[in-house]
């Protein structure tokens, strides 16, 4: 990696007051940020440095590694996708370590992934516009022809 490293800002919307800076991975352009589900963590990508997890409130980096991408979500406090185009990681994080597992992708050419449900299954949306549930790191139910285009985004619907 080369290039000066980019900082991420936290801000108070409310105010526009800077609360947090966070320094020392990233060099070049951030593709993401995410907070977990409980706000503590804020996970960051990019395609140079791969991700990084952060305690925001303090801004010290708890690990990095992995693949960067465009589109990234956490399923809990501990698990989260990347989703890159090319490649679909399931990653748990534990402590200063970020294991991943690459999942079988086939012709399937993810550009997001989210958990949805209260079963927290893993839904993909695809370059041709196809969704794909998972089981774990395998392939499920496929949805052709679900969009005409690629699928960049996926939220959850609160309270479904």
């Amino acid at each position: 990696m080369s290039g000066k490293l980019v900082p991420i800002y936290v801000w108070k919307a409310s105010t526009r007051e800077v609360i947090c800076r966070i320094y020392g991975f990233h060099r070049g352009q951030i593709n993401g940020l995410k907070f977990s589900p409980s706000g503590a963590k804020l996970l960051s990508s990019s395609d140079l440095g791969g991700t990084a997890i952060y305690n925001w409130a303090n801004g010290t980096k708890l690990a990095d590694g992995g693949i960067g991408g465009l589109n990234m979500n956490w399923k809990n406090e501990d698990e989260y996708a990347v989703a890159s185009g090319n490649e679909l990681i399931l990653y748990t994080h534990n402590g200063s370590l970020i294991k991943g597992k690459k999942c079988l992708l086939g012709d399937h050419k993810p550009c997001s992934v989210n958990f949805v449900l209260k079963s927290q299954t893993m839904i993909t949306g695809g370059a041709n516009g196809e969704l794909l549930t998972w089981n774990g790191s395998n392939p499920g139910k496929i949805f052709k022809s679900s969009h005409e285009s690629a699928v960049w985004t996926i939220e959850k619907a609160f309270g479904k």
